[in-house]
């Protein structure tokens, strides 16, 4: 019995510069997982990636993404080097919720995730004001 010889596929993830690097690594990832499934919607695909997509969340409230029915995947990404909190909805508190790590902490949710919230996301943090990166994409009828 000849054995066969079983070649494991070796994934590598690019050195990142920058907070929008990984966004931009993580679209391409989506890209790919679309185009090898296919995607459960007969609409088109529709997104745009800007480099100014900031929110400054503050050590209050603050609001980071509005209720977005047609949300595929919506990408956080902390540039800061505080702690952000963040909630499925108006009410993020310190040190509970959703911890969004410093310096490049990542948080997906949307349609085309495991997580799939279309609503609104809060976020707060106890130290000044953070920015955090944002790429949404829509899935557009």
């Amino acid at each position: 019995m000849e054995l066969m010889n079983m070649a494991t596929e070796e994934k590598t993830v690019p050195d990142y510069s920058s907070a929008f690097d990984k966004i931009l690594y993580a679209l391409s990832c989506i890209e790919k997982k679309l185009d090898t499934i296919g995607t459960p919607f007969t609409t088109k695909l529709d997104y745009a990636i800007t480099p100014n997509a900031n929110v400054s969340v503050l050590t209050t409230l603050t609001k980071i993404r509005d209720l977005n029915p047609d949300r595929g995947i919506c990408i956080l990404v902390n540039d800061s080097v505080n702690e952000i909190y963040l909630s499925l909805g108006p009410n993020p508190a310190n040190n509970t919720g959703i911890r969004l790590n410093a310096n490049g902490g990542t948080f997906s949710f949307g349609r085309l995730t495991e997580l799939p919230w279309t609503g609104e996301v809060w976020g707060i943090n106890a130290v000044a004001a953070s920015n955090v990166s944002v790429v949404e994409i829509n899935i557009t009828s």
